[in-house]
């Protein structure tokens, strides 16, 4: 005798195990024989509609858990390239700052350093002079020395220059240069040069 009712066969949506079933079921839901677990009988002629649901709601789940890992694996890789590890090896103590010498002011006169210049209008001729002190402050005896000076009137104007000269100076020795002034209205001078021959 044969059998008169259709049967139709569907795999388990939890488990994936196979099930046949009489046609006329399709679209019921039962335990499955393989899990326990409840399972949506589908046929040829009947499409579950909540089968695409299910499908979409587990693709959705599976791409925002992907997207939170990596999220997470993301920032924990930042968080440990931002912060390096502490180093095993000992370092040596900074050293403490200390302050810094300014910088030597160029030597302008080349080793000579004059003194304060005056107008000396004392004596009995009416000559005056401008009147300097030169120190010789290397090591070495200097030959030529010339000291040129600016004769400026009582509102600091330059009204010309004057010179004198020696022969030479001895090592950390001082001499003093009495140059002739030629303008009755100076009040004052500045040596402006000292120069070697």
């Amino acid at each position: 005798m044969s059998d008169t009712h259709a049967h139709s066969k569907c795999s388990c949506k939890q488990c994936g195990g196979h099930i046949e079933f009489p046609s006329e079921g399709a679209g019921m839901w039962i335990r499955c024989p393989h899990c326990g677990e409840k399972t949506q009988l589908t046929g040829p002629s009947s499409v579950p509609k909540k089968k695409s649901k299910s499908y979409l709601s587990i693709v959705i789940l599976v791409i925002i858990g992907i997207a939170a890992m990596t999220f997470n694996i993301v920032r924990w890789v930042r968080r440990s390239h931002s912060s390096p590890a502490p180093q095993a090896t000992t370092q040596t103590p900074a050293k403490p700052a200390t302050a810094q010498k300014p910088a030597p002011e160029p030597d302008l006169w080349k080793g000579f350093k004059p003194g304060p210049v005056s107008i000396d209008k004392s004596g009995k001729s009416r000559l005056v002079y401008a009147v300097v002190a030169v120190k010789n402050d290397t090591d070495k005896q200097r030959f030529g020395v010339k000291v040129t000076l600016d004769i400026l009137d009582g509102q600091g104007e330059k009204l010309g220059t004057t010179s004198d000269y020696t022969q030479f100076i001895d090592a950390h020795k001082e001499w003093t240069f009495k140059a002739l002034v030629a303008y009755p209205k100076a009040t004052a001078a500045k040596v402006t040069a000292i120069t070697e021959e």
